[in-house]
Parts: C-alpha cells; structure tokens; sequence
C-alpha cells in the first residue's frame, strides 16, 4: 500500500480515511474486531470500511483517544498481530500498544510469509488442492495439507466468497512457475461445504461452561470440551479404536481432525482412508519446517470451526513427537525446564488451550496420545497431565 503526495497534503481526517479505505480485507476485519465491530468475518469490505469510518467518528465525538497517522507509508509490518495497524490508525501519536516481553505469544510467533506469486508460466497442469486460509498482506494462499503445495488464492475469489483467515479450502488449482506454486482456479468447497451452499457465520462466543457430555473411545469414554491422554504401548493403527470413533463421531455431526509429526507410514494410511477425518500429518523423516506448518494450519482450522459454532475433536497423535519436531525449527533459542525449546511450548500450549466447552452444547475436544516409553517426559508430568483427564 503507498500513500500518494496529493493524499498527503490532506487534512488529517481525510488521510486516515485513505489509509482505511487501502487495507485490504483481513486487515480490515482485524481492525473492525479491535473496534468492537460484531462478527466482521460475515461483513463485505465495503460494509467494514463505512463501519470503521462511522466508528471512528463516533470514537471523536464521545471525547475519546483521535485517530492518527503516521506518514511513513505502510502502517503496518506484520499480519500475525493487529498493535501496527492499531497504533497507526486508532491511538493518538504519544501512545502505543506495549507487547509484554518475555515468553512470547503463539500470535508473535505466527507471521506468515509475505509473498506475492511469481507467474513465469502457466502450466496446463491441474491438481485438486486442499489447506487452511493464511491472509499477509502481500498475499492470500494456503499450503496444501497433503503435498506442501504453496497454493495462491486470487483477491476476486477472496472478496466473493468473503473468504477470511483459518478457513478450509479445497480448490482446483494450476501450476503458475518453475518451483511448484499453484494458483486457485476454481474453488470448489469450504469448511468442506460445496461453494453453491456455502454461506459465512459466525458466532457471539458463550458462557465457557464444564461440559458433562461423554464420547466412547474404545471400552473408554473421553470427556467432551476437555483434555484427554491416552497412552499407547503399541502403534494406533494396530487396533481399531480410533476408527471406530472416527466413524461414531461422523454419525453424530462432529468433524475429526487429526494432527501428526513424523509419523509411522501405517498410521498416515490409516487417518487418510477415513471419512471425516481432517490430517495434518508429516510421515518419519519429514522436514521439520513441514510440521510446522501442518501444526499451525490444524490450530488455524479448529478456531475457525469452532466460531462457526461447530463440534470439533482434535486427536494428537503422540505429543512427545510434536514437541521434538517442533524443536528442530527452533534450535537457537532457549530451553524451558521441560527440556523442550520456548517456542515449542507455547505452540503446544496453545493446541490445549483449543479443548474448552460452551453454553449450547458447543464444545472442541482434544484426544492427546503418548507413547508408554515417554511417560517420564516432564512436559507430560509437568503440563499435560495437570490439565487433562487420563482414559
């Protein structure tokens, strides 16, 4: 976004409006929820613009912080947080939004890459891509949950699906360069309803509630809206358990995502051939960064399904493993008392913080399995365990 000379030379109120009416759709809705906009996800761009403006004039009339501007182009740096955007049009001048230091954020840690699409050429070449929405400011594309395939989606399709950050597509997609991007052709689902049906809502959050629902898992029943830990002496797909909970949840409406690293080859062909089951799986020797990726996406979607007021169960297959994949992308920061790196912590962390139940029967819940050779590791004994129920 660059700011012209002549809309320089503009009186104060006129440039914030110019500079609100060029942030694109995702910040846009980001800035409307730090106004206390409702439900922005469900607003076209042009109502956000004129609810913001409105906003704004509101916030000046009542005696409140102006807005203000700096005039150094681009007011933003990053898509993860919303503080650059906040700072530049909302607050006065003297005031800034402090980011606490110390042990960061899950938000602080997921910036995602601003890159726009290089066509070197178009290949006749089609593939049927699926991944979790990631919007920066430069670009809008999803990693293919399957395959890594850097996905880009055109800004028509997100303005007329009104498509906005952790949503799950599945698109026709065509090859745009030499290094393997794709392009979205043709969008086909999303949140794994056919686009012709598909309508955007999202819900005022309830009352956080302790849910008494119960689902059976094997001769066990887990606790919905909870925390749950299993352990396994031997590999998942070597019993039928989890299949058949797959299938009991499919019967009952409630959508299964499963969330992997450096897993065992049967297990990956096991959660890929059952119906309503979601993966975000890496197989043994996969990349790092690869898991990383699929661990941010499989948080991503189960926010976005649980705004949209839907039952998620989220199943983790061997935590330990999480951690020590996630480590390896972090090898020069520092180590908590868990003997895991910081940041792998809080991204845990934050996969825990998902299972928590709602007023209405709304609920996600976490199935998270470990393997009986770990249960000494301290992240267990000193995090999961104190917060989870044991089946």
């Amino acid at each position: 976004m660059t700011i012209t000379n002549e809309e320089l030379n503009m009186s104060n109120d006129n440039l914030k409006d110019v500079l609100v009416r060029k942030l694109g759709i995702y910040e846009l809705r980001g800035l409307a929820r730090e106004l206390g906009i409702s439900s922005p996800t469900t607003k076209r761009r042009s109502e956000l613009v004129d609810l913001i403006i409105e906003n704004r004039a509101n916030i000046k009339n009542t005696g409140m912080a102006d807005l203000a501007l700096s005039k150094k182009g681009r007011p933003y740096k990053k898509l993860g947080t919303i503080e650059e955007i906040m700072n530049a049009v909302i607050m006065e001048e003297n005031q800034k939004i402090v980011v606490p230091k110390g042990r960061p954020s899950y938000e602080s840690l997921i910036c995602f890459a601003q890159e726009i699409p290089t066509f070197d050429h178009i290949a006749k070449e089609f593939k049927i891509l699926t991944g979790v929405l990631r919007i920066a400011n430069l670009s809008a594309y999803f990693i293919d949950n399957k395959f890594g395939i850097k996905v880009f989606i055109p800004d028509e399709m997100l303005e007329e699906y009104n498509l906005s950050q952790g949503d799950f597509v599945k698109a026709r997609c065509v090859k745009i360069n030499n290094v393997g991007q794709f392009m979205a052709d043709n969008l086909m689902e999303i949140n794994f309803t056919n686009v012709d049906e598909y309508a955007v809502k999202e819900i005022e959050t309830p009352r956080p509630i302790i849910s008494r629902e119960k689902l059976p898992f094997g001769t066990d029943m887990i606790c919905c809206g909870r925390r749950n830990v299993i352990e396994y002496t031997n590999d998942i797909f070597e019993d039928e358990k989890f299949e058949d909970f797959a299938k009991d949840c499919q019967s009952r409406g409630i959508r299964v995502i499963v969330l992997g690293l450096n897993i065992s080859f049967e297990n990956d062909i096991m959660y890929n051939n059952i119906d309503n089951v979601t993966t975000f799986t890496t197989v043994y020797g996969s990349e790092a960064s690869a898991g990383l990726e699929r661990a941010v996406d499989a948080i991503g979607l189960c926010q976005k399904l649980m705004q949209r007021g839907e039952k998620v169960v989220l199943f983790v297959n061997d935590i330990v493993e999480v951690l020590r994949t996630l480590d390896k992308n972090y090898t020069f920061s520092e180590k908590t008392d868990d003997g895991h790196f910081v940041e792998s912590v809080v991204i845990a962390q934050k996969v825990l913080s998902l299972g928590r139940a709602y007023e209405g029967g709304l609920w996600t819940t976490l199935l998270v399995a470990y393997r009986d050779f770990d249960k000494n590791n301290e992240f267990l004994n000193n995090e999961l365990f104190k917060v989870s129920a044991k089946i």
